[in-house]
């Protein structure tokens, strides 16, 4: 575990100094913020107050990447609760990452999906790899996983022998979720073989993302830190592997809102009679505009927009070592 008081905020990708990028947030601000979605027990507060009474958003110049000190990270009974709410929808059957990421599987290779969710990647995967498996740790997913017939362990169960015995290895939507990054992603590239790829997805903060203040679903306990092209780059070099290729997710109709309303809302923050009226007319404008754009990638045969991004950012790295 990272002693962030020993290490006096210094970022853990680059070894840079951190400097205050967003206001304190207490434990229970940040579970009032959840209300608009889903209500927390008392329990589960109490449960990541004692991990820290507050945290704040702090920054790295050099990589870019953002970090939420003291951290409070989600607990396996957090995401338990998300998942038991129907009406939140936590896990998708069906994104972007997956499709992105059937690119890069080969037909005679063994795979391991680290956080699998509910599976959906893993049963995507299972027709084109030799070997499939995955990691989860939440309890109801990793039942639905095995009522789908596919392998899942839970963490810490897979075999020692297997490190080093894939030819990839996928995480999506994880890695900004765990306090120690680095570790993490050495703990991935310990399972793939010399030569082997890790494919890494994450929220893309140079994406829409960054209009909504405060965002609930981009801070503790959900996330922990938020990452960048440039954050990768840099903490590739440290760690000797090679950027394969970066892919960003496009606009869909879904996240359209993200521009229509959130960055429309960045622009015009005032709240005077004045601006309300700016933002309305605008908002009402770059919707108009939105809505042509996608009907005309629906006449083209797509269903997103290529030249505005969305909401992800994945990464494809090669580990050191011939294959």
């Amino acid at each position: 575990m990272i002693n962030h008081e020993l290490i006096g905020r210094v970022c853990p990708i680059c070894g840079n100094a951190l400097i205050e990028s967003g206001r304190s947030y207490s434990v229970d601000e940040l579970f009032a913020l959840w209300l608009s979605m889903h209500k927390f027990s008392q329990a589960i507060i109490d449960e990541h107050r004692a991990a820290s009474s507050h945290t704040q958003l702090y920054s790295c110049k050099s990589c870019r990447l953002g970090i939420y000190l003291p951290p409070v990270i989600g607990t396996p009974s957090f995401y338990e609760e998300l998942h038991s709410d129907t009406d939140l929808g936590y896990y998708v059957e069906d994104k972007w990452d997956f499709q992105e990421a059937e690119k890069d599987i080969q037909s005679d290779w063994a795979i391991l999906e680290v956080g699998c969710g509910l599976g959906a990647f893993l049963e995507r995967a299972k027709p084109i790899a030799r070997h499939a498996i995955g990691v989860e740790a939440n309890p109801a997913a990793i039942r639905k996983v095995e009522e789908k017939g596919l392998v899942v362990f839970r963490p810490g169960e897979v075999d020692s022998e297997m490190r080093g015995q894939f030819d990839a290895v996928f995480s999506f939507h994880v890695l900004e979720h765990v306090q120690d990054p680095i570790a993490f992603i050495r703990d991935l590239s310990s399972w793939a073989k010399p030569g082997g790829i890790i494919g890494i997805s994450v929220p893309n903060q140079d994406g829409p993302i960054k209009y909504i203040d405060p965002c609930i679903m981009n801070m503790p306990p959900h996330h922990a830190t938020q990452w960048r092209r440039k954050t990768f780059e840099i903490m590739a070099e440290r760690l000797g592997f090679r950027i394969e290729r970066v892919a960003y997710e496009p606009l869909i109709p879904r996240d359209s809102y993200y521009y229509s309303r959130h960055f429309v809302n960045s622009i015009f923050q005032a709240d005077s009679a004045f601006h309300r009226v700016l933002r309305k007319g605008t908002a009402s404008f770059i919707g108009k505009v939105l809505s042509l754009m996608f009907r005309l990638a629906d006449l083209m045969g797509r269903n997103s927009i290529g030249a505005i991004r969305g909401q992800s950012l994945y990464v494809v790295l090669s580990k050191p070592g011939n294959p």
